[in-house]
């Protein structure tokens, strides 16, 4: 049961960090357009990006389960149980 409880909490701690890191990446990274801001009127001004799902969207939640497998099988190895 141990086992369990070191993988959930390493792969939360790592889905959210990748969260929290491509979050930042991504909006370091986004240039707005603010040729369109000028000619829109304030009742049709959308705030966000709009973009279908991405390989985003997959690719972190793969990333932290890979991640706190090999962190929770590290832990479980260096205490000398496996169960």
């Amino acid at each position: 049961m141990k086992a369990y409880a070191v993988f959930i909490g390493s792969f939360l701690a790592a889905y959210l960090l990748l969260q929290i890191g491509s979050g930042m990446v991504l909006t370091l990274l986004y240039v707005p357009d603010l040729s369109s801001t000028a000619e829109a009127s304030a009742g049709t001004v959308r705030i966000g990006a709009e973009s279908g799902r991405s390989a985003l969207a997959w690719l972190l939640p793969l990333i932290a389960a890979v991640t706190a497998f090999a962190v929770s099988n590290r832990l479980i190895v260096r205490s000398g149980r496996r169960s």
